[in-house]
């Protein structure tokens, strides 16, 4: 009978969607700030153009997963290209922008961002996915259909966040900071689990992960205050 027909194919995929979607929340955030630098016409292909890859390198990622992502090092390199990320993103925030950057007309001095923007995402989200492609290798198993599957399940959710971030980020830009101090955050964490360090840090240096990760958010917000107030040279008294 129909009924007796084996289904759970079906909740492989959707499992695998849901965990990606759990993990990836960091992502949508990425993906609006990346775009705000970018006119309004060329903001959603920036997320399409990013999702798609993101997710694509994920699905790579993810099917190599046992291979190297326990090398000594990796993370501490990861991290540390994750906070230049983060530092980028506050700095953009903080620039004069160009009133062409609204513009819809298709030419916008802007429009050659687009590609520094998508750049940017993917950069951050293979980062970022460090962790998460472990736990999806696991779900899955080694089906890769299930895999590829799931992750394009994930793709118009991943969309929609990135649009609502955008939309709030347009409204209040003080979330830019925000976001590149979560990053820093990210950073941080990503630092002290790398196998690297674990033996200092469980022998020397135990609280360095919930020390490490708000001293580098700190760090970013006070580069993004730097960034948005550059300091200014005292003038000097004239009498002098």
């Amino acid at each position: 009978m129909f009924w007796s027909i084996d289904l759970s194919w079906v909740g492989k995929p959707i499992e695998l969607c849901l965990i990606d979607l759990l993990m990836c929340g960091d992502n949508a955030l990425v993906i609006a700030i990346a775009s705000q630098t970018l006119p309004l016409h060329r903001r959603r292909q920036a997320m399409i153009l990013g999702i798609f890859g993101a997710v694509f390198i994920r699905f790579v990622l993810t099917a190599t997963a046992t291979i190297a992502f326990n090398m000594p090092g990796l993370k501490i390199g990861g991290a540390i290209l994750l906070l230049l990320i983060a530092l980028k993103l506050t700095a953009d925030e903080s620039d004069e922008r160009d009133p062409a950057a609204s513009q819809i007309g298709p030419d916008s001095p802007s429009d050659d961002g687009l590609m520094s923007a998508v750049m940017v995402i993917l950069s951050a989200d293979v980062l970022m996915s460090l962790d998460n492609t472990v736990a999806l290798a696991a779900v899955a198993q080694g089906n890769i259909a299930w895999l590829a599957l799931g992750l394009a399940l994930s793709i118009p959710a991943l969309l929609l966040g990135a649009t609502i971030m955008a939309s709030l980020i347009a409204r209040y830009p003080t979330m830019i900071t925000l976001g590149g101090m979560f990053l820093g955050w990210v950073a941080g964490g990503m630092a002290t689990g790398d196998s690297l360090l674990q033996s200092a840090v469980q022998t020397q240096a135990q609280s360095l992960p919930y020390t490490l990760p708000p001293l580098i958010a700190l760090y970013v917000f006070l580069q993004s205050r730097t960034a948005r107030h550059p300091g200014k040279a005292v003038p000097r008294d004239r009498g002098e």
